[in-house]
């Protein structure tokens, strides 16, 4: 992580933080293993129906 110093270097005056957001990328098992990284089992599939919005879809009745 690159900081940038005062101009006598006893100071850090800022910090650039990049970050990428890698959703997209990964398939419906690669998130869910990557929420398993993070949280119990049980929560890790909430987490992963509620960032798909899958709990609202599952709820509605079929047309």
């Amino acid at each position: 992580m690159p900081n940038l110093f005062s101009l006598d270097r006893r100071r850090v005056i800022a910090t650039l933080n990049i970050s990428k957001n890698i959703t997209f990328q990964r398939s419906f098992f690669g998130l869910l293993s990557l929420y398993q990284e993070y949280y119990p089992e049980k929560q890790a599939i909430q987490q992963l129906l509620r960032y798909c919005a899958l709990p609202a879809r599952l709820c509605e009745t079929p047309a």
